[in-house]
């Protein structure tokens, strides 16, 4: 098994019956992968699962200004 797919099922256990989700999304590199996992749960395993992401500008990174573009 490797890391991604252990990961996909760890996430997909701690989801639990959860089938909506909203992802505060600062566009840095953790938030980032995190809608990534769920986007990719969601074509594997999860086609139940609906996502929405909502832009956070945090302003604690001094790249916060930029994540804003992304």
């Amino acid at each position: 098994m490797t890391v991604s797919q252990t990961l996909l099922e760890e996430v997909n256990r701690q989801l639990g019956q959860r089938h909506r989700l909203l992802v505060a999304l600062s566009g840095g590199l953790d938030s980032s992968v995190l809608l990534h996992i769920l986007v990719s749960l969601r074509a594997t395993s999860r086609p139940d699962l609906v996502l929405r992401a909502i832009y956070i500008h945090h302003g604690l990174s001094r790249h916060a200004d930029q994540w804003s573009e992304h």
